[in-house]
């Protein structure tokens, strides 16, 4: 939904698109690309706010600019809960503190050829949803849900070993050490409430069991920020 909302907000603005005004808008030239990068974060939040306000059946509530970034994109969908708002904060300036990822080339690469900045968040998002990327809290979460209680872990642990099913939130193409993102995350948690969601236990039991299991010790394959952090996405 928030892929088709962005799209939909370019089309409405061709005079934005450099293809459609005949060459190039954006590049060199400041005076256009800074207003274009404000509007860029701007619709994303917003169409994010329109997706999630339909999701949960509630009413859209316009931006303000007498409030933060963070507090209008909860307020869209109608969350105002301080606390929930500041680790959500943290949590997003945790999960940006990374190398080169999947999504930011994509966007590099759609921009490279003078593209408008839109068009660029378009492919960031559609490279970022896979359960390699922005998916994998997702996946993650969705298997919790299916081992169900911690005493189930040790079996989606022999499955996993047995090559029968992907671990999601374990393993990093740029950490062979602990994700230095954990402990924070664990703090942030604990300031949520999030052990009120019986599925945090099961994540909790997947890590301490992969942590001392000899197959994943041996491969340098350890938890990542995505184990955690879908409790970010889905606290009420």
């Amino acid at each position: 939904m928030v892929l088709a909302a962005l799209s939909a907000y370019v089309a409405d603005k061709p005079e934005q698109i450099p293809a459609f005004r005949g060459g190039n808008i954006y590049h060199s030239n400041d005076a256009e690309i800074y207003p274009a990068l404000i509007r860029t974060v701007a619709a994303w939040a917003v169409c994010i706010g329109l997706a999630l306000s339909h999701r949960r059946g509630v009413p859209f509530v316009r931006p303000s600019a007498r409030y933060t970034y963070f507090e209008n994109l909860f307020r869209m969908f109608g969350h105002v809960d301080a606390v929930k708002i500041d680790c959500f904060r943290k949590f997003g300036a945790l999960s940006a503190d990374h190398g080169m990822t999947s999504s930011t080339f994509a966007m590099l690469v759609t921009c490279s050829t003078l593209a408008d900045p839109i068009s660029g968040m378009i492919a960031a998002l559609a490279a970022g949803y896979g359960p390699l990327h922005f998916g994998a809290p997702e996946s993650a979460y969705k298997t919790m849900k299916q081992v169900g209680t911690p005493e189930n872990v040790p079996a989606l642990i022999e499955k996993v070993k047995q090559g029968k099913q992907r671990l999601f939130g374990y393993g990093h193409r740029s950490y062979q050490v602990p994700d230095p993102r954990i402990k924070p995350i664990q703090m942030l948690l604990d300031e949520l409430r999030a052990d009120e969601n019986p599925l945090l236990a099961v994540a909790q039991e997947i890590d301490r069991i992969a942590s001392k299991d000899e197959y994943f010790t041996s491969r340098g394959i350890q938890a990542n920020a995505d184990l955690y952090g879908v409790f970010f996405y889905i606290a009420e």
